[in-house]
Protein backbone atom coordinates (compact mmCIF):
# COMPACT_ATOMS: atom_id res chain seq x y z
CA UNK A 1 0.00 0.00 0.00
CA UNK A 2 2.85 2.39 0.75
CA UNK A 3 4.35 1.79 -2.67
CA UNK A 4 1.26 3.28 -4.30
CA UNK A 5 1.28 6.39 -2.13
CA UNK A 6 3.23 8.51 -4.67
CA UNK A 7 0.67 7.59 -7.34
CA UNK A 8 -2.19 8.52 -5.06
CA UNK A 9 -0.66 11.87 -4.20
CA UNK A 10 0.04 12.64 -7.85
CA UNK A 11 3.82 12.60 -7.53
CA UNK A 12 5.70 11.83 -10.72
CA UNK A 13 5.07 12.02 -14.42
CA UNK A 14 1.63 10.79 -15.48
CA UNK A 15 0.54 10.02 -11.94
CA UNK A 16 -2.69 11.99 -12.37
CA UNK A 17 -4.05 9.31 -14.69
CA UNK A 18 -3.04 6.42 -12.43
CA UNK A 19 -4.21 7.98 -9.15
CA UNK A 20 -7.76 6.53 -9.27
CA UNK A 21 -6.39 3.02 -9.80
CA UNK A 22 -3.95 3.50 -6.92
CA UNK A 23 -6.75 4.65 -4.63
CA UNK A 24 -8.84 1.59 -5.48
CA UNK A 25 -5.85 -0.72 -4.97
CA UNK A 26 -4.99 0.80 -1.59
CA UNK A 27 -8.64 0.53 -0.54
CA UNK A 28 -8.71 -3.13 -1.54
CA UNK A 29 -5.52 -3.90 0.35
CA UNK A 30 -6.78 -2.18 3.51
CA UNK A 31 -10.22 -3.82 3.26
CA UNK A 32 -8.82 -7.31 2.75
CA UNK A 33 -6.38 -6.84 5.63
CA UNK A 34 -9.16 -5.80 8.00
CA UNK A 35 -11.33 -8.67 6.77
CA UNK A 36 -8.56 -11.22 7.26
CA UNK A 37 -7.33 -10.00 10.64
CA UNK A 38 -10.63 -9.17 12.33
CA UNK A 39 -13.80 -10.33 10.60
CA UNK A 40 -12.83 -13.90 9.71
CA UNK A 41 -11.60 -14.81 13.21
CA UNK A 42 -14.81 -13.36 14.69
CA UNK A 43 -16.90 -15.44 12.29
CA UNK A 44 -14.94 -18.62 13.08
CA UNK A 45 -15.22 -17.99 16.82
CA UNK A 46 -18.97 -17.37 16.56
CA UNK A 47 -19.47 -20.50 14.48
CA UNK A 48 -17.52 -22.65 16.95
CA UNK A 49 -19.55 -21.29 19.87
CA UNK A 50 -22.77 -21.96 17.97
CA UNK A 51 -21.66 -25.51 17.16
CA UNK A 52 -20.59 -26.17 20.75
CA UNK A 53 -23.96 -24.92 22.00
CA UNK A 54 -25.83 -27.25 19.65
CA UNK A 55 -23.84 -30.31 20.72
CA UNK A 56 -24.20 -29.67 24.46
Amino acid sequence: ALGMLPLTLGIGKGAEMRAPMAIVSIGGIITSTIFTLFLLPILYYSYENWRAGRNA
